[in-house]
């Protein structure tokens, strides 16, 4: 599993996060897909989700942000993302 946070500050924009994965960084596939933010504020906003994914065994991992819902992205719009891998709870 992997623990994604955006930090998004946006007027309009949505941000919807996935991970990725590949074994030559040439082949990308998409692993999961996460729950998009809700719609920009002008405020910053954080968003934490667990994306329950196994990209582990592949050599290369990202986690990849797609925009919408803005025409264009203002100067004072910023993003932040970090992810980490999540153990597997005992038993599970």
């Amino acid at each position: 599993h992997a623990l994604v946070t955006t930090v998004v500050k946006t007027s309009s924009a949505v941000m919807t996060p996935s991970v990725q994965v590949s074994d030559d960084q040439s082949t990308v596939y998409t692993l999961k897909t996460g729950t998009a933010t809700a719609a920009g504020t002008g405020s910053t906003v954080t968003t934490n989700q667990i994306i329950e994914t196994d990209a582990i065994p592949w050599k290369f991992a990202r986690v990849r942000i797609t925009v919408s819902g803005a025409s264009t992205v203002a100067a004072d719009d910023t993003i932040a993302i970090s992810w980490r891998y999540l153990k597997d709870p005992i038993g599970g």
